[in-house]
């Protein structure tokens, strides 16, 4: 042809312009600015080897759960021709998603009902499972207006409406008069409506888990209730049978009968639905003689693909008139534990001759594969393997995408460096109960892969960047990258209920502008890790950490477990404070104290009581000393303490003029009264054992430590501080003898402030208060373990309660549990301070 050299050329020129193209589009700008990461890409590959193996037989089927991953306690309303269905999201923000569908099987989010700040109240201070729980979606016909009313543990029950689920919802209207928790909307065909709820008992509970189902009528016009409530169930179907945790009701008027539906048994592998039948929404419900009418509790641990936990249904009518019913159910790897969550799956109804419909009887299993006749499924679904991406190019994250408590939007940009996504480090960790600079979206597969490329340009050397599979406050594994230069290091840190924990961790050469990427790999059982820097040429730096850890069989909780990006930096809450090495060893070159024991009368125990006493290193009568009182925990006694090195710690301190000099005295405070024999551990009268402590320190010790030793008197001159149950011990005498000590500690406080056992050491909000006098001279330090599954939010209570009373107080964030590796930090940063 005489023209092929010249299209010859042409083509190969396209094809490099589209080349040129291409990479281009792949390879952005090197991002700049101040974040501390930013993030090209993120991407989650489900994998799961049912669905490889079990294909769908035809356009008609689909796989349960429709919702895979955690989408808990499913809701679902119809106006006639569209159906739309809403879960619980707990803490997460923004609150409780809304997908839509005209079919009940291609269901697509359309958005979340909360989705403003001014709709979620008092969401900081709130744990993980905390938050919005069971949210209820309901249409009235009467006045075309959707309803969605729900708990919000943090701040109690309220509703949001709107006249289009497509848009904005309204603010919340809060319900003072309802109590308990899961409410939900009846809108009757007269024109009448109701709110159905669970509740407490109006008398004393017969056992742990007796609740009740109650019913109170609602004025539409009003949004408010209206007249009393009545109890419809009293403990749920046999109250013989002590039956525990009914709830997530539900009411419904069919064929000229109300219905009742709730669940059973908490919402473990013990869960179950059951049903009620009445004349009236107000009047007497009767149980099915045949419940429960939905439940897996009964069958066999070792089945093939066990679905447990099924229960918290609700029930819709379709348009062709027939009925099917969501619910929550859980997938565990071998009837062992599960990382996903409370998920939503999708059954159809049946009805029983007596009139009761049902979805399991007998030793039925929930189908993985479901049908529905007449209804094609569409490409793109929710529920199987699929592909998910995220190439940050919009200028507002997708939905799938959720932060803790609130937006966050002043730690993270897509607009700052378009097409990245920009992180900026936050002193805030994910184990506090504040707002980190975490995005996550919910792992909805047994085996996955999810994978980003970073941008890391730290700071200083306590930045860190990465991904984080998150399942709680306590337990998460972090996939990071921290340091300085060009030399950083690539590691992962597990934590868990015993601590810290680093798994893995390698020196690597990454430059400022050099992007690296980070792969976790699920295997179900267990995670791996990998990092690229270059090449496709991926090194596999960790293999095997245990998924166990995230899983609520290990954590507990009501939420799955989410994976995303994370960016913090390794600080505690006050700045100031830096442990230095070897803070709590003896050396060679420092003076010590003597520890000495003594014993003293008590008047409140009527006998001789004992203590020790650490004497500050060259004591000296010729000269005076302020005291500090070190109070043990509740299993401890005089001698506790002395496996804490506080000699090591205060001597190391007052030698090198950190500290003032000072004695110590450490008692036992479990004070058992004259004519009492000593009470059974972890009993009320244990507990009070404590409080009598609060006449003992006055009456007895007080005096004679001033009496016996070279004492600076005044209040200026005196501190108290416990660990654990010395802990709360410390701040019922400090504040109850507020006039006698001037410095209060408390490492990791025991309960208090909310109700346990003993009267005498209950902590209300108006106890811990102080008198204006002593508003400027009194200092409360209260401590806190990222890890402390023991006395887990009781220091965080104490410290919010003090702040809502205007109390000043430090308050301290220590990596640790609930042992020494807590308490010495505390004891040294408490020491410095003291007696200043």
């Amino acid at each position: 042809m005489k023209n092929a050299p010249f299209l010859v050329k042409s083509l190969i020129c396209i094809c490099m312009i589209f080349a040129s193209g291409l990479l281009h589009a792949q390879t952005k700008y090197i991002p700049k600015g101040n974040p501390v990461a930013c993030f090209d890409y993120f991407t989650y590959t489900g994998n799961d080897d049912y669905y490889k193996e079990n294909a769908l037989p035809d356009e008609n089927s689909f796989y349960n759960p429709i919702l895979p991953g955690w989408y808990s306690d499913p809701s679902i309303c119809t106006n006639g021709k569209d159906y739309f269905l809403v879960t619980s999201t707990f803490i997460y923000y923004p609150g409780v998603p809304i997908f839509h569908s005209t079919d009940l099987v291609n269901w697509k989010q359309i958005g979340h009902v909360l989705d403003r700040p001014s709709q979620l109240k008092n969401f900081p201070g709130q744990g993980v499972s905390g938050g919005i729980f069971a949210p209820a979606i309901s249409y009235n016909p009467h006045n075309e207006t959707y309803y969605m009313i729900t708990t919000n543990v943090g701040a109690g029950n309220f509703f949001v409406k709107t006249k289009d689920p497509f848009g904005s919802w309204s603010d919340p209207i809060y319900l003072p008069e309802v109590g308990g928790i899961d409410p939900s909307f009846f809108f009757d065909e007269d024109g009448r409506a109701y709110i159905v709820n669970n509740d407490g008992m109006d008398g004393k509970e017969l056992y742990s888990g007796h609740r009740s189902i109650r019913v109170r009528e609602f004025d539409v016009k009003a949004d408010q209730t209206t007249g009393p409530w009545k109890m419809l169930v009293n403990g749920g179907v046999n109250l013989a049978e002590k039956p525990i945790w009914i709830e997530g009701p539900h009411m419904y008027k069919i064929n000229g009968k109300y219905y009742l539906m709730a669940a059973e048994g908490g919402t473990g592998p013990n869960h179950s639905e059951v049903i009620f039948m009445g004349d009236s929404p107000m009047g007497e419900f009767k149980p099915w003689n045949k419940n429960p009418i939905l439940t897996q509790k009964h069958l066999p641990r070792d089945r093939p693909n066990p679905i447990t936990c099924a229960g918290h249904a609700d029930l819709i009518q379709t348009k062709e008139g027939d009925w099917w019913a969501v619910f929550l159910a859980c997938r565990p790897i071998d009837n062992k534990f599960e990382n996903l969550g409370r998920e939503t799956f999708m059954m159809p109804v049946r009805w029983s001759e007596d009139g009761f419909p049902y979805m399991t009887r007998g030793d039925e299993v929930i189908p993985m594969i479901s049908r529905r006749e007449g209804v094609k499924r569409n490409e793109k679904v929710t529920f199987g393997n699929f592909d998910w991406r995220d190439d940050f190019d919009s200028a507002t994250l997708g939905m799938e995408w959720l932060t803790l408590r609130t937006p966050i939007s002043d730690l993270y940009s897509l607009t700052e460096n378009p097409g990245y996504l920009s992180l900026k480090s936050s002193p805030v960790s994910v184990s506090e109960k504040k707002a980190p600079a975490f995005l996550s979206r919910r792992m909805q597969h047994h085996k996955f892969e999810s994978a980003t490329r970073m941008y890391f340009k730290p700071t200083d050397e306590q930045d860190m960047a990465g991904v984080l599979l998150f399942k709680d406050e306590q337990h998460h594994i972090f996939f990071a990258i921290q340091g300085l230069g060009d030399k950083k290091e690539v590691k992962i840190e597990q934590n868990s209920k015993s601590g810290s924990n680093i798994l893995a961790k390698k020196q690597i050469s990454l430059f400022q502008d050099q992007a690296i990427e980070l792969k976790v790999v699920s295997h179900g059982m267990y995670y791996d890790f990998y990092y690229n820097l270059g090449n496709n040429e991926w090194t596999l730096l960790h293999e095997g950490a245990s998924a166990r850890e995230l899983s609520t069989a290990n954590a507990g909780g009501f939420t799955g477990t989410t994976i995303g990006l994370y960016a913090t930096r390794k600080t505690t809450e006050n700045p100031e404070t830096q442990l230095p090495a070897g803070f709590d060893i003896r050396k060679n070159d420092m003076a010590y104290g003597e520890v000495q024991s003594f014993s003293y009368y008590s008047k409140v125990a009527g006998t001789e009581r004992k203590a020790n006493i650490i004497l500050p290193p060259n004591y000296t009568n010729k000269k005076k000393y302020p005291v500090l009182y070190l109070l043990h925990g509740i299993g401890g006694n005089e001698n506790e303490w002395l496996d804490g090195k506080p000699n090591e710690i205060i001597s190391n301190l007052t030698t090198t003029g950190q500290a003032k000099e000072m004695i110590v005295v450490i008692p036992n405070i479990s004070v058992v009264k004259k004519g009492k024999t000593p009470a059974l551990y972890m009993t009320a009268e244990h507990f009070a054992q404590f409080d009598n402590f609060l006449d003992e320190m006055k009456t007895n010790l007080l005096p004679y430590v001033e009496k016996n030793y070279s004492v600076l008197k005044g209040r200026e001159n005196r501190a108290v501080a416990g660990l654990s149950m010395g802990g709360r011990s410390a701040l019922h005498v400090g504040i109850h003898l507020i006039k006698d000590f001037a410095y209060i500690g408390a490492f990791t406080p025991a309960p208090g402030v909310l109700p346990y056992f003993a009267g005498d050491g209950l902590f209300t909000a108006e106890t811990l208060t102080l008198p204006d006098a002593y508003r400027k001279n009194t200092w409360i330090m209260i401590t806190k373990g990222t890890t402390d599954n023991v006395v887990r939010d009781n220091p965080e209570n104490y410290s919010n309660t003090l702040k809502e009373n205007g109390v000043d107080h430090t308050y301290l964030v220590l990596p640790g549990g609930h042992w020494w590796d807590v308490w010495n930090p505390s004891l040294y940063y408490f020491a410095k301070k003291i007696f200043q």
